[in-house]
């Protein structure tokens, strides 16, 4: 999960020992929880093929439509999904895409399989 942190934050989690560790426990987990639905759903997969809306995405993976735009919008909090950018081609609705991290190492043909650590 890419986080940014300033240099005031960097010195309080590292020197002062001021991390908020039980809050970012929690949102670990919660991040864990979605990129582990998303796998076993095969939303990575589907995304390989190209950008969907999440009513295209939900009707190829036989989902509800309001859960899987839920899923989207937290695995893009978390920087595993990304609104698509281009042309508009009609549909209605934002478009996302995997983004470069989950090309690389989420989806199934690649050397690592994350499948098998988070199913």
């Amino acid at each position: 999960m890419p986080i940014q942190t300033s240099f005031v934050e960097r010195a309080a989690f590292f020197s002062l020992k001021m991390a908020p560790s039980p809050i970012l426990d929690v949102v670990g987990l919660f991040a864990f929880q979605a990129i582990s639905v998303a796998v076993r759903q095969g939303v990575f997969t589907a995304l390989a093929a190209g950008p969907l809306t999440p009513k295209q995405l939900a009707e190829k993976l036989h989902c509800q439509e309001r859960g899987t735009q839920m899923l989207l919008e937290a695995l893009a909090a978390i920087g595993y999904v990304a609104q698509a950018n281009g042309r508009f081609d009609g549909t209605q609705g934002k478009r996302y895409q995997n983004t470069p991290l989950t090309e690389k190492w989420v989806l199934p043909n690649d050397a690592f399989n994350l499948e098998a650590l988070v199913t």
